[in-house]
């Protein structure tokens, strides 16, 4: 059986041994720790988002 080669992850960019957990998440793999903070990041980025939006709604309706 011939290994597919080195693996690096997508967000800390090490390298990740062949025997140790890894994730792929999206068509990239990663450390698990790595894909939670990503995920994290992600789910922050989007709550700011959503309360960005709000905030300018609220804004609109007050102005009218």
């Amino acid at each position: 059986m011939r290994s597919k080669g080195p693996v690096w992850c997508a967000k800390c960019y090490l390298r990740i041994a062949p025997y140790a957990p890894q994730t792929v998440y999206h068509k990239n793999t990663y450390h698990p720790n790595c894909l939670s903070k990503l995920v994290r990041e992600e789910a922050s980025q989007e709550k700011t988002v959503r309360l960005g939006a709000r905030g300018t709604e609220a804004g609109r309706r007050k102005s009218a």
